[in-house]
């Protein structure tokens, strides 16, 4: 199992990447307009220094924070099971089930947003990014373990 220091970094550090992304990127948003009223920073134009026409920020604008949050998501759903590679399949599946379900709630407009098929494949991608890593992770800790005890 990954130390607790593992989990908290990357469950805490993709979420708050993503918040300032959509906070630079995204003005119009719920968590843009939330943190400039909690910070007085009021007609603050993120596009006056970053200009919008490069591929590299579209990409960033229009999926950073999906794929950072897809990703903390699975640390997590996995740091609330019994962090072993046993339960990472499952954890797949809550993750996934849980992006695809956010994506259909905005496709039928009971949450805001706009669905995105786009959305969904990133997400899926930093889904399996994530269990990846906690796979070698746990695989590093199970093998580690073995050495001690031999």
């Amino acid at each position: 199992m990954p130390g607790k220091k593992t989990y908290i970094a990357n469950i805490f550090i993709p979420i708050i990447l993503g918040t300032i992304i959509y906070f630079v990127f995204r003005p119009d948003t719920y968590i843009s307009i939330y943190l400039r009223q909690l910070f007085y920073i009021a007609g603050w134009n993120p596009f006056s220094i970053i200009g919008l026409n490069y591929p590299a920020v579209i990409y960033l604008r229009n999926f950073g924070s999906d794929i950072l949050w897809a990703y903390a998501l699975v640390f997590a759903v996995h740091y609330f099971f019994d962090k072993t590679t046993r339960s990472l399949y499952l954890t797949a599946a809550i993750c996934l089930g849980f992006d695809f379900l956010i994506e259909l709630l905005q496709c039928v407009n009971i949450i805001s947003g706009t669905f995105d098929m786009m959305d969904v494949i990133v997400e899926a991608v930093a889904t399996f990014v994530a269990v990846g890593i906690l796979f070698k992770l746990c695989k590093e800790e199970k093998h580690d373990k073995e050495k001690l005890d031999s």
